[in-house]
């Protein structure tokens, strides 16, 4: 069987990735890293669906182009509209702005601040979904 992904994290911020990657192997759990939102859906559009991810770890500012930024919310809205399992999808951020309320409100998705307090918790659900 091919890798199963745990956890897909989306962050510009290498030293995000660098914390998750410690915290989620501390854990066991596998995780797919992207720098890129666009990178990351155009991944997720190729997979077959029972490979999906079990969670998801959204930045939800990621800098570059207008499409780059609205990423975020192109991911979450494609995983809807392939009515994939959205229970563990975190949107996350430094700090809460009106971008960040705006993607909120339209999605209504969980947002949690980058800290570690904050991944502590969402990573023991991701073990117990994942039966680990």
């Amino acid at each position: 069987m091919d890798n199963i992904i745990d956890l897909l994290l989306v962050d510009d911020d290498q030293g995000i990735h660098e914390v998750v990657e410690f915290i989620a192997s501390e854990a066991g759990l596998n995780v797919k890293y992207f720098y890129s939102g666009l990178e990351a859906l155009d991944y997720l559009k190729n997979l077959e669906p029972e490979k999906f991810p079990t969670a998801y770890l959204i930045d939800m500012r990621i800098p570059g182009s207008t499409e780059e930024l609205a990423s975020s919310m192109s991911i979450f809205k494609f995983l809807e509209e392939v009515k994939a399992d959205i229970s563990l999808f975190r949107f996350f951020t430094g700090s809460i702005s009106d971008h960040d309320k705006m993607v909120i409100s339209e999605t209504g998705a969980q947002a949690m601040l980058k800290e570690r307090e904050d991944f502590d918790p969402f990573i023991e659900e991701i073990k117990k979904a994942v039966g680990k």
